[in-house]
This record gives C-alpha cells, sequence and structure tokens, in this order.
C-alpha cells in the first residue's frame, strides 16, 4: 500500500466483504472469476485450494513416501486404505470414495490390472 489511507481502506473492504477477500486473497482474481462470484463456489474453490496445498505438504508427502514403496505394485483398496488413514490425520477431505488415482500426486504412477484385480 502506497499509504495509510490505503491500509484503513483495504482493511474496511476486508470487513466489509470478508468472503470476497478471503477469496482474493486465496485464490486469486483469476479463480474467483471462474466462480462466478456464487457464494457457494467461492467456498468450495476456498476449501479445494486450501486442501491442496495441504494435499502437497511436506508432511503429508512424507507419510505417502513412508507408507508406499517405489516400483512396487499395490492394489487400489491398499492405495485407497492408507491415502485415507493419511489423509484423515492430517484433516484432509476423504469423501469416502476411492482416493487411489490421488498416488499420482506423490509417484509417477500407472493403473492396471493384474491377475484381474485393480492396482
Amino acid at each position: 500500500m502506497k499509504n495509510d489511507y490505503d491500509n484503513e481502506y483495504v482493511i474496511a473492504l476486508g470487513k466489509s466483504y470478508k468472503l470476497i477477500f478471503e477469496a482474493l486473497n486465496i485464490l486469486g482474481d483469476s479463480e474467483l472469476r471462474k466462480t462466478g462470484f456464487n457464494e457457494t463456489a467461492i467456498k468450495k474453490a476456498i476449501t479445494d485450494k486450501k486442501a491442496g496445498d495441504k494435499m502437497r505438504s511436506k508432511g503429508v508427502i512424507a507419510a505417502v513416501h513412508n507408507a508406499f514403496l517405489e516400483n512396487t505394485w499395490y492394489r487400489t483398496t491398499e492405495i485407497n486404505a492408507k491415502l485415507n488413514e493419511i489423509y484423515t490425520y492430517f484433516g484432509l477431505p476423504t469423501n469416502g470414495r476411492g482416493i487411489a488415482p490421488k498416488i499420482k500426486l506423490y509417484f509417477e504412477a500407472t493403473e492396471y490390472r493384474k491377475e484381474s484385480v485393480r492396482g
């Protein structure tokens, strides 16, 4: 800010338009525009951004790398169980559905079937 007046103005805007102000700080202008300024969409975008950042935090990355070995085949159910445990520990959303594809955030992985079992 250029001066104290600008600082006070920004603080007042933040108090009056808390959600928009938070969204601008977290999402940025272009991502905020993609929400169409819909309150529900803005809140979801903020939650998704925070979760995405946390998924790529050092603690989560370390936990995932400790739970899985490279160049090893795992059943999809094993991946889901281990990622659900890690995500729950770190307070990340798991929505009860399979999250095995998220393993690709941490490893270069491809899905294939081994003896009719997905992994």
